[in-house]
């Protein structure tokens, strides 16, 4: 990741940002950029936590839109200097979402104006996180199927779960929750958090436990090669359980040992209790006698060489039955029973737009699955 030092206009992203109010002093926010997905998950959250919500956007459209319309947020069209200063006096926060640039006319305003402002992962770590088992799904492929999964099977075994996904789960038709429960699910992503702080997303989110899926070189606009990516992977692994110490038992790094770049996360994971899934031999968690058929798939969970329980995951492929892996790893170690885990995956519906099937024409079936770069 590039420093801020090294851009041409870093006088404009070096500045002193006052500290924000603590989260109960939290009454307004403004999110500039807030149909974005996580910008209007976040917003989401906000108003369902009980403060008074509101936004900017150039691009307002449903989903987002509609949902935001819903929760009685007012998004505002356009940008305009004049949207920090409402008639009821400025908000007690604004929130700057990664795509405004520092010249960007709300974002200068909000510097120029000395106003407390946060990126969306430094926001949501701040109002959500701090009291809450983090549970963190990170990984180049994989993360928005996987979070959904372990959000759902939380759910399912009643532990109400927070959750902030970047895709609409079928069941809940939400992409944000949040809960009740002593559990925060987070989709970890690694793009940048906003134009004053370049740091991965998932450094901000003070992972109890996390997961990882996958590696392979993405983002090529921000990272300058596979060494620069690997090594944002390697920062997140050292921050896995190093919150843990108010929050109970350790926290648990969940590792697809496939891939050897991934299992290579374990030397960077000091304060975690490093647990390995997939088919590889040795693995902690694994799956035998896998069954494919009509909805899906069955398999035997094994959990460090015993049979566990019996799976259905109404979701085919090996890389889903790996997710579930991943999920069942997880669950595990934050307590859950092997019977609760199977109940959660055999009635998890899956995410909008992931192998979804949306209807069946003239003999042909129709999937919209666009998740792919």
């Amino acid at each position: 990741m590039r420093r801020l030092e090294d851009f041409p206009d870093a006088d404009l992203r070096l500045f002193d940002r006052p500290a924000p109010p603590p989260p109960e002093a939290i009454r307004t926010v403004h999110l500039i950029g807030i149909c974005g997905t996580g910008m209007g998950s976040l917003a989401t959250l906000l108003a369902e936590s009980g403060r008074d919500v509101r936004g900017s956007d150039d691009a307002a459209y449903p989903p987002m839109s509609t949902r935001l319309a819903e929760l009685g947020i007012d998004v505002l069209d356009g940008f305009d200097a004049a949207n920090l200063a409402p008639a009821g006096g400025p908000p007690d926060l604004v929130v700057v979402g990664n795509a405004c640039t520092p010249t960007h006319v709300e974002a200068a305003a909000a510097r120029e104006r000395g106003m407390a402002q946060l990126s969306f992962p430094e926001t949501l770590a701040h109002v959500f996180l701090t009291r809450r088992r983090s549970l963190v799904v990170a990984g180049t492929h994989g993360k928005t199927t996987t979070t959904g999964l372990l959000a759902h099977v939380l759910t399912a075994a009643g532990l109400d779960p927070g959750v902030l996904v970047g895709g609409i789960m079928s069941g809940s038709g939400t992409s944000a929750h949040v809960g009740t429960g002593p559990h925060f699910v987070v989709e970890g992503d690694e793009y940048d958090a906003a134009y004053f702080d370049k740091r991965p997303k998932f450094l901000h989110y003070r992972p109890t436990s996390a997961i990882v899926t996958s590696m392979e070189f993405d983002h090529a606009d921000i990272y300058d090669g596979w060494d620069d990516y690997r090594e944002a992977f390697e920062a997140f692994a050292a921050t896995v359980g190093a919150h843990t110490s108010a929050h109970g038992h350790p926290g648990t790094l969940a590792l697809w040992a496939d891939d050897p770049n991934v299992a290579a996360l374990a030397a960077f994971a000091p304060s975690a209790r490093v647990r390995t899934y997939g088919s590889s031999d040795g693995c902690d968690v694994t799956a035998r006698d896998v069954r494919r058929g009509e909805g899906g798939q069955r398999f035997t969970l094994v959990v460090d060489g015993e049979d566990a329980c019996e799976v259905f995951l109404p979701m085919s492929g090996a890389h889903n039955r790996h997710n579930a892996l991943a999920v069942a790893t997880v669950c595990l170690a934050e307590g859950l029973l092997p019977a609760q885990i199977a109940h959660g995956m055999g009635t998890f519906r899956g995410m909008k737009r992931r192998q979804e099937v949306r209807g069946e024409a003239g003999g042909v079936l129709v999937i919209d699955d666009f998740a792919h770069h």
